[in-house]
C-alpha cells in the first residue's frame, strides 16, 4: 500500500459558504493565492455544495475526497492509504476512522438500521485499550472492514464512480446523504470499505453548531422512503443478525431465538443500479 502522496498533484477545493468572521475571511483570502476556494450563497445543503465542486473542478482528477472542515489529520499516510485502497476496481468508496477529541470513536463505517435509520458503528468505543489499539468486536477496529456505507466528514472515491452512481441527492440536504450515496454504489456493486488505519479527529458538527443545524427530519424521511426495507428492518447485509439494533452496536443478543427469527423475517437485496457510461 502507498505511504505518502505527492501533494503537488493534489488539487484542494475549499468551500466558502458565506463566511462573514473577520478572521475567516483573511485566511481564505490568504489561500486563494495557493488553492481554489468555491464561494456558496443559499441555504446550507451538503449535497449540492460537494456535487458543484466536483462537477466545476475535478475534470483533471481521478479521485475525490469529501472532507469536512472540523477535521484533523493525527499522523502522515492517512491520504495515501485511503487513495491506494479507492483505486481497487471493485472497490466504490472508502472511509477513515474518525475519533470525538476524548479519543474514544465517532465514525468507523454505517450500520443501516441501528438506533432508528442509520448510525455510526463503535461510537463512543475507547480507540485505545492501555497502550494498545482496541481491536474491536472481532477485530473490526483494527480491519479493513466491509460495510453498507461510511461517512463523508471523511471519504474517497474514484471520481468517474461518483458519476456513475448519481453523485448525491440533492433531496437530502444535510443528514444520510452520504449513506444513500453509499447505498447506491453498494447496489451498483461496489465495496464500501472503512480503513481502520486511516485515522483522524472529528471535532463533530463544530461549525454547524453555531447554527443549529443538528436536526434533520426531512431527510430522514426521504431516506425512509428511498430505502424502506433497510431502513425498516435493519437488514444490514454486513451487520450479523446475532447482534443488537438499539443501544451499543456490535453487543451479541441475549436471546438466540430472537437473533435466528431477524434473520429469517428480514432477507434483503439490494436493488440493482445500472452501470451509465461516462
Amino acid at each position: 500500500m502507498e505511504r505518502t502522496v505527492d501533494m503537488t498533484r493534489v488539487k484542494i477545493v475549499i468551500v466558502d459558504h458565506e463566511s462573514d468572521d473577520s478572521e475567516t475571511l483573511n485566511y481564505l483570502r490568504f489561500l486563494a493565492s495557493r488553492q481554489v476556494v468555491m464561494p456558496y450563497c443559499g441555504p446550507f445543503n451538503f449535497s449540492c455544495i460537494n456535487n458543484r465542486a466536483v462537477e466545476e473542478y475535478t475534470d483533471d482528477c481521478e479521485y475525490v475526497l469529501f472532507l469536512n472542515n472540523d477535521t484533523e489529520a493525527i499522523e502522515a499516510g492517512w491520504l495515501a492509504r485511503m487513495r491506494s485502497l479507492a483505486g481497487r476496481t471493485d472497490v466504490g468508496v472508502v472511509g477513515a476512522t474518525l475519533l470525538y477529541d476524548d479519543n474514544t470513536i465517532q465514525h468507523a463505517g454505517v450500520i443501516i438500521g441501528v438506533n432508528e435509520l442509520a448510525d455510526h458503528a463503535h461510537k463512543f468505543v475507547p480507540f485505545m485499550s492501555g497502550a494498545e489499539r482496541n481491536i474491536g468486536f472481532n477485530c473490526s477496529l483494527t480491519s479493513v472492514r466491509d460495510y453498507s456505507a461510511v461517512t463523508a466528514a471523511c471519504m474517497m472515491m474514484r471520481r468517474e464512480v461518483f458519476l456513475e452512481v448519481g453523485k448525491f441527492d440533492e433531496e437530502l440536504a444535510i443528514g444520510y446523504g452520504d449513506t444513500d450515496l453509499c447505498l447506491r454504489a453498494l447496489s451498483a456493486g461496489y465495496k464500501i470499505l472503512n480503513d481502520a488505519f486511516s485515522v483522524l479527529y472529528h471535532h463533530e458538527s463544530a461549525t454547524r453548531a453555531k447554527t443549529m443545524q443538528f436536526e434533520h427530519p426531512e431527510d430522514a424521511k426521504r431516506f425512509q422512503e428511498k430505502w424502506p426495507q433497510l431502513a425498516r428492518d435493519g437488514g444490514d447485509p454486513f451487520y450479523n443478525p446475532m447482534l443488537t439494533l438499539r443501544g451499543v452496536d456490535h453487543t451479541v443478543i441475549a436471546s438466540c431465538n430472537s437473533a435466528v427469527g431477524r434473520s429469517r423475517n428480514q432477507q434483503v437485496v439490494l436493488p440493482q443500479v445500472p452501470r451509465r457510461s461516462l
